[in-house]
């Protein structure tokens, strides 16, 4: 069963509230549109954006 954040990304996702994704990979790191790309090498220094959320 999904949590509530993926229904809400889900949800925002279909309603056109994205402004930014981000994906992981072995990509360099590079901004697409919307889309930013963070290489694997480089995804330690990033944190979860819903550390802390209730």
């Amino acid at each position: 069963m999904a949590d509530n954040g993926c229904l809400l990304a889900a949800f925002a996702f279909a309603q056109n509230q994205v402004k930014l994704r981000v994906r992981f990979s072995l990509n360099n790191l590079k901004l697409d549109d919307d889309v930013l790309n963070i290489p694997l090498f480089q995804a330690e220094g990033t944190q979860d954006s819903r550390a802390g959320r209730h």
